[in-house]
């Protein structure tokens, strides 16, 4: 029974994400049932890890723990000292946040470790998410009650949920999922067909242009992997997905939305000319501080990134003139603001701003080992006579969504997408730890 807790929770995603972005939306309420549940599965996660190491009397993973916990304290009293304006509420939610996904890496590795839970049983509730994720799209905007992908300025429909790049990320995650658990199952499968019409048709509708790369570089490396098999069948049926994301992406919201930022940014550039008839004294300011960061920057690059060099250029100004405790241990929460937060959104510098050089270089340390040894991974299991596809097929996807959350942010910090990007991290491990897929798979 305490297995299943897990397989529920999973299941109950969508469902949390759609209450959350309805009261947001509709109840005009930042509290919602989503956030609550989500605090007390955290507080489940952080029981059931502590409880495993316990009972193992695992002292090295305990004291890691310890020493990460009291980290975080002195991260909070420094900044309490010395940042102003200092919102000990946010400072504990990013916390929250930034907790989450550790525990919650932890916790799948036990599981999967003890055989606590057959990966397959796993990769169908996701691929199942994944249909209901697309439904969630798809549904409302055909019947046009959905939300806008952005203000009304661009295209694009995320259906009831919230947040575009987040739902973005979540499709790119569960559609490496539905792969992996489409290449086991039979070559009709209704499920695994559904979820992947479902997601071709949301990466579509949502107009996100890291979605949609993402979308088709998982494609059209599952495809090479299958007829590299001769899987004629099933790399037609992901063909067809790929070739109907290529073939729409002139038409589709990711192409107007390019379009309409550029003339947008002729607009605003026209506008800069005589800035005292348009804005006022603040705005200017605002606006001579942006254009001397674009001075700094690329302008390809800041297109491509949607201005985020730019917030990463004014974070790192903040950085340098930050006192000496906050370099090592961190500025806390979206740094330095006067007013309103702003964050980089991109998850390795936000993490490194936030939480200083001495968590900035262990967290570099292990991006960089991960990055070795999953590229590693991959290409052993290409050049074995028997490979298994689902494995390249996976370290290929974690790296990717990797680069997503490096980029464009969303991943780490977003606890409905962060729960997915760790289950894939866990059995990543699994796998490359386990002897036989079969091992792993064994329930306990």
């Amino acid at each position: 029974m305490k297995e299943k807790i897990w397989l529920y929770f999973i299941l109950l995603q969508p469902i949390l994400d759609l209450a959350t972005s309805l009261m947001l939306n509709k109840a005009n309420t930042s509290l919602s049932i989503g956030i609550l549940v989500r605090v007390v599965f955290l507080a489940y996660v952080i029981y059931f890890v502590l409880h495993h190491y316990f009972v193992k009397k695992s002292w090295k993973p305990l004291a890691g723990i310890g020493a990460l916990g009291l980290y975080f304290v002195i991260n909070l009293v420094i900044n309490f000292i010395y940042k102003d304006p200092f919102s000990l509420g946010a400072e504990i939610t990013f916390m929250a946040k930034t907790i989450y996904p550790i525990f919650l890496f932890i916790a799948f590795y036990i599981i999967f470790k003890n055989h606590l839970l057959k990966p397959e049983s796993l990769l169908k509730i996701l691929t199942v998410n994944a249909v209901i994720v697309s439904a969630i799209i798809i549904i409302p905007t055909v019947f046009g009650i959905s939300f806008e992908s952005y203000n009304s300025s661009f295209a694009g429909s995320i259906g009831w949920f919230n947040a575009a790049n987040e739902t973005g990320a979540i499709l790119v995650i569960l559609f490496a999922f539905t792969v992996l658990y489409y290449l086991k199952a039979g070559t009709w499968d209704v499920l695994a067909l559904a979820a992947l019409i479902g997601m071709t048709v949301s990466v579509y509708l949502i107009g996100t242009k890291v979605a949609t790369g993402s979308f088709v570089l998982l494609a059209l490396s599952t495809t090479l992997l299958l007829m590299l098999k001769k899987r004629w069948i099933k790399s037609g049926i992901i063909l067809l997905a790929l070739a109907g994301t290529l073939y729409g992406i002139t038409q589709s919201p990711v192409a107007q939305n390019a379009k309409v930022v550029e003339e947008q940014n002729q607009i605003r550039q026209d506008m800069y000319k005589e800035k005292e008839k348009h804005f006022t004294a603040d705005i200017i300011e605002q606006i001579n501080m942006y254009q001397e960061y674009r001075k700094k920057s690329i302008p390809a690059l800041t297109q491509v990134l949607s201005s985020r060099d730019l917030f990463l250029l004014m974070h790192y100004d903040f950085f340098k003139e930050a006192h000496p405790l906050r370099k090592a241990f961190g500025m806390g929460y979206s740094s330095e603001y006067e007013k309103e937060p702003k964050m980089v959104e991109m998850d390795y510098f936000d993490f490194v701003f936030s939480y200083g050089l001495i968590l900035g270089v262990v967290l570099t340390v292990g991006m960089i080992l991960f990055i070795f040894q999953t590229i590693k991974m991959g290409i052993v299991e290409l050049l074995r006579k028997t490979r298994d596809d689902r494995k390249i097929l996976l370290a290929f996807s974690s790296l990717l969504v990797l680069g997503v959350s490096f980029i464009a942010g969303h991943i780490w910090f977003a606890p409905a997408v962060s729960l997915y990007y760790m289950i894939m991290l866990a059995i990543l491990y699994a796998w490359k730890f386990s002897n036989t897929e079969q091992n792993l798979g064994k329930a306990r």
